[in-house]
């Protein structure tokens, strides 16, 4: 048993842990990812198939498909950061009951996804590095939500604050965890393009499978969360 309450979890523990809990919960994963994920790829699909020719349409279609796309990954992130927790502590809740206590929380959820792209972009647009700085900053501000019930701006702000003195441990850990799964994806990728001869479903199919390995990275993210507060709280710091 890997302890989350007295010291921070080393890089190979975090790798081990997040995909532990995503094996340990994969059809309740799979099943939000389905219900979030089956809009998405299908939207992504139009896209890149220039299914609708409606001129006006078309002008606004990559930023619609951008706003879909953020709009059901929060939504389906906020299911699985609430099932991912409650699995940690031993609870088995199931996916349909995460969808049904996180959705009152999708307007919090989506003014926080949007003010933390500004916020990024800002950034960004100074410098790289401070743009990724402010990545990992705000990378946990979904889990106040879910968890502690925050408003958008209060989680953003208790993301920081947690954060503070941790970003580049957390980027790491991030950053290692990212190219293992971005391995796996290529892997997956290969293997799909030499049995499937249609172009269609490979589209459709990567996206779902996209979408799911992402999972690890919200499950990577909230077992941080767990582990700094319960740091912060045993040595009495505030986030």
């Amino acid at each position: 048993m890997i302890d989350l309450v007295n010291r921070r979890i080393k890089v190979d523990e975090i790798i081990f842990l997040s995909f532990k809990e995503f094996f340990r919960n994969i059809k309740d994963i799979f099943l939000i990812t389905l219900v979030f994920g089956i809009p998405t790829a299908i939207a992504n699909f139009m896209e890149e198939k220039d299914v609708i020719h409606d001129s006006i349409f078309k002008s606004y279609n990559g930023g619609f498909v951008s706003f879909l796309t953020m709009l059901f990954v929060s939504i389906g992130s906020m299911a699985i950061i609430k099932l991912v927790s409650e699995s940690i502590k031993g609870n088995k809740i199931g996916w349909e009951k995460a969808i049904r206590d996180t959705l009152p929380k999708s307007v919090s959820t989506i003014i926080a996804s949007i003010l933390g792209i500004i916020i990024i972009a800002v950034f960004t647009f100074l410098l790289i590095i401070p743009g990724i700085i402010a990545c990992i900053a705000l990378s946990l501000s979904l889990q106040f939500i879910v968890l502690e019930n925050s408003e958008a701006l209060k989680s953003l702000q208790k993301s920081k604050n947690l954060l503070d003195g941790e970003k580049w441990d957390v980027f790491v850990k991030l950053f290692l965890l990212g190219i293992i799964i971005c391995l796996i994806e290529i892997l997956i990728t290969m293997g799909m393009n030499v049995l499937v001869v249609s172009f269609s479903p490979i589209i459709i199919i990567g996206s779902l499978i996209s979408s799911l390995l992402g999972q690890v990275i919200v499950i990577a993210t909230t077992i941080i969360y767990i582990n700094l507060k319960n740091l912060k709280e045993t040595y009495d710091f505030i986030a």
